[in-house]
């Protein structure tokens, strides 16, 4: 009875491994072991297993051992044949494999290289791209600080070199207006109007209270001369009254210089007079004493 299970046990895994190997093995390589697996000595072990499975345990087969253990072993020798075959096909297998996977490789490497060098150029090629406008964009601030406002650039671009060289234009146009309002006052025109672009649009904000300080001075500046006008006039009206004043003033000397020059001649006159009386007398006081004497 152990016999026979091992026996029953022996056909199940044989019948679950052909079965499997049918299962995954190539439709030429299943058709080589359905012609290999064929002949009288297949055929005795297939009647022999039958026999046996058809007696059961407690029956003897009566089957010779020798000739059971000599088409077994033309089975085991066909088997190794399908075996060899199976053999052949995986090495061929695993060489195909290999030259594919070599093949795969190279051309994985092929691959890798065309990538990196279009890597390098879409680099190249991005790097110059970005720099370029970046490039344009760093000589116009730099003659922005050196007082240049008259820059002008073009960059064709949608990425974010794009929307920074739209707001570096927009920087340079709004410091562009302002350098004019401030060109148009140092003018002298305080009409000029600057609007803050936001509330803490810094520049504009302080441009847009200057404006408006200076009109509020000049308005001053004017009242202040309007008033100095008022009272220039004033003092040249003053003034005139005292011109006319001083004129009559040098009238009046004028005419008491004149009177007395006359009153200076008038004087000179009677001292001659005086002088002449004088001689007169001493001549008469002469002639006296000469007549006294010569009494």
């Amino acid at each position: 009875r152990e016999q026979f299970q091992k026996f029953l046990a022996n056909s199940a895994e044989q019948e679950t491994y052909t079965n499997l190997f049918l299962s995954f093995a190539l439709d030429d390589q299943q058709a080589f072991y359905r012609n290999k697996m064929t002949g009288q000595s297949m055929d005795e072990v297939a009647s022999l297993k039958k026999t046996a499975l058809d007696a059961g345990p407690e029956t003897s087969l009566g089957a010779d051992a020798n000739h059971w253990f000599d088409v077994a072993s033309d089975r085991i020798n066909l088997l190794k044949e399908v075996e060899d075959r199976l053999g052949s096909d995986l090495l061929q297998i695993a060489g195909s494999i290999r030259q594919g996977a070599e093949r795969t490789l190279w051309a994985f490497v092929a691959l890798a290289a065309a990538a990196i060098a279009l890597g390098a150029a879409s680099g190249f090629f991005l790097a110059r791209a970005i720099s370029r406008p970046l490039q344009t964009m760093t000589r116009a601030a730099q003659q922005m600080a050196g007082g240049d406002l008259d820059q002008h650039f073009s960059v064709d671009s949608r990425d974010e070199i794009g929307a920074m060289s739209q707001a570096f234009q927009r920087m340079i146009a709004y410091l562009q207006s302002m350098a004019g309002a401030a060109g148009r006052l140092a003018q002298g025109d305080l009409t000029v109007e600057v609007t803050p672009e936001s509330e803490k649009d810094v520049l504009g904000n302080a441009f847009h209270e200057m404006t408006a300080n200076l009109r509020g001075l000049v308005g001053q500046v004017a009242d202040n001369a309007n008033q100095v006008s008022a009272a220039s006039g004033q003092l040249a009206s003053a003034a005139n009254q005292a011109g006319q004043a001083t004129s009559q003033i040098a009238a009046t000397i004028q005419q008491v210089a004149k009177g007395t020059a006359q009153q200076t001649e008038g004087v000179t006159q009677t001292a001659a007079s005086v002088e002449q009386m004088k001689r007169a007398i001493d001549g008469v006081a002469k002639g006296a004493q000469e007549q006294a004497a010569a009494v």
